[in-house]
């Protein structure tokens, strides 16, 4: 489909409920709930910016994190706290501090390395759940003030000796988490 839809240069449209199908087959994505569109997009937009907390829980794997407002840091980028994890995120529209929040930050997106491994500015957890999962290794990790978060390591050789109960930090780099709209 993708190839006759290059050769004729004709508009497609093609409807379906399969996520990956329409992140590979499309130009353009309109992801719907209940009727209405909730956002437009390219690929790559949708799945790096999702709009909405619909649209990141719909497409890929997301944790969802509630949090506050902690510090501006110019050009869109801010610092919201999260039970205590002040995690760097940026925000499609102003935020104000003190303003409640929800986050969006793919699992993939997270970096988890033995504690002391690197030098500070990472987050305290602990592992509750380890999945192998073939290409990545799945870690559920409880921060110190009771978050859960889960992140799929690609680089399993860096977290193959790491267990439930283990220590860790995790790394958020900047821009990775994005504040959504409800």
């Amino acid at each position: 489909l993708r190839r006759l839809h290059r050769s004729l240069g004709a508009t497609f449209i093609f409807v379906t409920h399969d996520q990956g199908e329409a992140m590979t087959m499309s130009d353009r994505i309109a992801v719907m709930n209940a009727g209405r569109v909730q956002q437009v997009g390219t690929p790559e937009a949708i799945y790096e910016r999702p709009g909405t907390r619909f649209v990141a829980a719909f497409i890929g794997h997301t944790n969802l994190i509630e949090g506050r407002v902690a510090e501006e840091r110019g050009g869109g980028a801010y610092l919201v706290d999260c039970q205590g994890a002040r995690i760097p995120c940026l925000a499609p529209h102003r935020v104000s501090a003190g303003e409640r929040v929800a986050l969006a930050l793919r699992y993939e997106k997270l970096g988890v390395e033995h504690p002391g491994r690197r030098p500070g500015g990472g987050l305290a957890a602990q592992v509750v759940n380890r999945t192998y999962m073939g290409a990545a290794m799945r870690l559920e990790m409880r921060l110190d003030g009771g978050l859960v978060v889960t992140a799929d390591v690609a680089e399993i050789e860096r977290v193959r000796d790491i267990d439930v109960g283990d220590g860790v930090e995790i790394r958020i780099a900047e821009g990775a988490a994005v504040v959504v709209a409800d």
